[in-house]
């Protein structure tokens, strides 16, 4: 992914989960508004970005959510609930790995 440089591809990914930990709240605020170009637009930035890092589950819940919206669709609520599972889980093992980095630092 980034050459074997450990402490990049870590910041990196911290730096995912802090800017994504909260999408699909967003998400669902856009869609309570009707502001479908910004449900376009986040949904279409997290698929980008989990793209980025390898998280395919993400990536492909994402990329459901844009399709749907794109085609004047909204979103199931299992489109939802999937996205926000993977989102959950790829972001606590990305806490959870950066607490061992810190600890084993020391």
């Amino acid at each position: 992914m980034m050459d074997g440089d450990h402490e990049m591809v870590q910041t990196f990914l911290v730096m995912f989960a802090n800017e994504h930990a909260k999408d699909v709240d967003k998400l669902e605020q856009a869609l309570t508004e009707q502001d479908f170009s910004q449900v376009i637009l986040i949904s279409h930035s997290l698929k980008g970005a989990s793209g980025s890092i390898c998280a395919d589950g993400v990536r492909q819940a994402a990329t459901i959510i844009e399709k749907r919206v794109k085609t004047n669709t909204l979103p199931l609520e299992e489109d939802m609930d999937a996205l926000r599972n993977q989102l959950n889980i790829l972001v606590n093992e990305i806490q959870q790995h950066a607490e061992k980095e810190t600890e084993c630092s020391i």
